[in-house]
């Protein structure tokens, strides 16, 4: 699985949704995001862990976390476009028998 891929088409099916006024349409692409969604979420359980990557935004300091390191990426809480802010490492572990997610090595919260 093209982690990177399905990252960059949420992002781009995200920003259509936000910008579609019909209401068919919309309901629609919220499916696709979903599927997408979906998708990365059964592969991270699979995999039993996954590498994350985050940015802390300078707009709203809030963290943004994505699976892709490198490409576009915009703040999942304010929209600011992230892409030359140099990502952290985040290694999260998944354990199978709860679907929880267990904070990575370099989480600081």
């Amino acid at each position: 699985m093209d982690v990177e891929k399905l990252t960059k088409e949420f992002w781009l099916v995200k920003d259509l949704y936000e910008k579609e006024e019909n209401p068919n349409l919309k309901k629609g692409l919220e499916k696709k995001i979903l599927k997408i969604a979906r998708q990365v979420g059964e592969h991270c359980l699979g995999l039993g862990s996954v590498m994350m990557y985050v940015k802390i935004c300078p707009e709203c300091n809030k963290r943004s976390y994505s699976a892709a390191k490198n490409g576009y990426w915009k703040c999942s809480n304010c929209g600011k476009n992230l892409t030359d802010i140099p990502p952290l490492e985040f290694h999260a572990t998944i354990d199978k028998s709860d679907n929880t997610t267990n904070k990575g090595k370099n989480d600081t919260s």
